[in-house]
């Protein structure tokens, strides 16, 4: 699986999560800078007490 794959997988569970406040990329990835060896930075905001609700799919 390529890394756009996994970052549109990752996305597409967690849109419809309802505690889920924001979803960023970071890193290369979100630079446009990736390379082969890049991992896959995400920053997930959660409403107060979600964060379990939110990670549960992990």
């Amino acid at each position: 699986m390529q890394a756009v794959d996994v970052i549109e997988t990752i996305a597409r569970v967690l849109r419809d999560k309802p505690h889920l406040r924001a979803l960023f990329l970071g890193g290369g990835h979100a630079k446009g800078r990736a390379d082969a060896y890049s991992d896959i930075d995400f920053v997930l905001v959660a409403e107060e007490g979600g964060t379990n609700a939110v990670a549960a799919p992990f």
